[in-house]
């Protein structure tokens, strides 16, 4: 997908580019800077990159820099290969990989092909839009609806199934209460995944911590999963707290000046409540999954204690949850 990705990206700067170029009309139809957040003004990436987007930006600036240094070994051998002069630049190919990324066709989204329709790129994001892409008979591109269309009426694709992170990377915008938001959680190092290998990561949805992972922890008696699972969900959760909370001051009057600046700040609002309503499930989860009533008590007190404090991961707390797991053990021994 890399390669695929840099010889798209090529195309379109040398569309965009050549006025005589077959694509040239299309292309530059395109607005000028990309939507996706690597895209953003710095003062956006900044906040973005203290949240769980902040991967994402920096694997994007790696790819860009890993292109740019291709490009200038072809240049040292074929100079010729890279006209017009200039049409290849970073900004270029930032540029282009923004659109490609914002405008792939939604047949491409399964991974076996990638491709640009006109026409069908234009349409914008609505969930369960009654309007369906497929490929039909004889090859044909076709576009479905399954509603009534009257006269003027704005017409919307659903872009799938995606959380706010998702919306964000590609196509620059983000929706209140998305359904379909998660939390990539990392757990402690001390927790292992099946194969072994450290720094464990779950994906957690508005509705809490998976049910098979909850199923796991009851059956095994896993003090040691559930306490890595808890204190990472207090820690993320302290974390976007603090993250909403700067949010007026890092994104003031002065740097959200105009609808567009606005709406950036919107959508990052929505994305950080959307994390704090998955992390709110995940505690809510963690404690229907006590049955003992002491135990979940013991549970409220220290998710109010870590947001009390100033920081960091308390001892204290996994020491606590650990007499609970294992009190809670002997009292199961005792009723088998």
């Amino acid at each position: 997908h890399v390669v695929n990705d840099l010889l798209m990206c090529l195309r379109l700067c040398r569309a965009r580019a050549c006025p005589h170029d077959i694509l040239h009309l299309y292309v530059a139809s395109f607005p000028p800077t990309a939507p996706g957040i690597s895209s953003w003004p710095e003062p956006f990436r900044g906040v973005l990159s203290s949240t769980t987007l902040g991967r994402d930006l920096l694997v994007v600036d790696a790819e860009l820099d890993a292109w740019c240094k291709l490009l200038q070994q072809v240049a040292e051998v074929e100079p010729s290969l890279l006209r017009p002069q200039g049409a290849f630049e970073r900004p270029c190919l930032e540029w282009a990989r923004g659109m490609l990324h914002s405008r792939q066709s939604p047949l491409c989204h399964n991974g076996t092909a990638m491709c640009m329709v006109p026409l069908v790129d234009l349409l914008s994001h609505k969930p369960g839009a009654a309007f369906t892409v497929k490929i039909g008979t004889a090859g044909r591109l076709e576009v479905i609806s399954t509603a009534t269309v009257t006269a003027g009426q704005q017409l919307h694709l659903d872009f799938g199934k995606l959380n706010n992170a998702e919306l964000l990377r590609k196509y620059g915008f983000a929706t209140e209460d998305n359904k379909w938001d998660f939390f990539p959680l990392p757990l402690s190092q001390s927790a292992k995944t099946k194969d072994g290998a450290d720094d464990a990561v779950i994906h957690v949805t508005a509705y809490g911590v998976p049910q098979d992972v909850i199923d796991v922890i009851e059956a095994e008696q896993d003090t040691e999963q559930f306490v890595a699972i808890l204190r990472s969900v207090l820690l993320q959760k302290r974390a976007v707290k603090e993250q909403i909370q700067r949010l007026p001051v890092a994104l003031n009057f002065n740097v959200c000046k105009g609808p567009l600046a606005r709406a950036r700040k919107r959508w990052i609002e929505a994305l950080l409540e959307g994390q704090l309503r998955v992390l709110n499930g995940c505690l809510e989860t963690l404690r229907t999954a006590e049955e003992d009533a002491e135990a979940a008590e013991a549970i409220v007190a220290v998710e109010e204690a870590g947001e009390s404090e100033a920081g960091g991961e308390s001892v204290d707390e996994a020491e606590m949850l650990l007499m609970l797991h294992r009190k809670k053990r002997r009292r199961t021994r005792r009723r088998g």
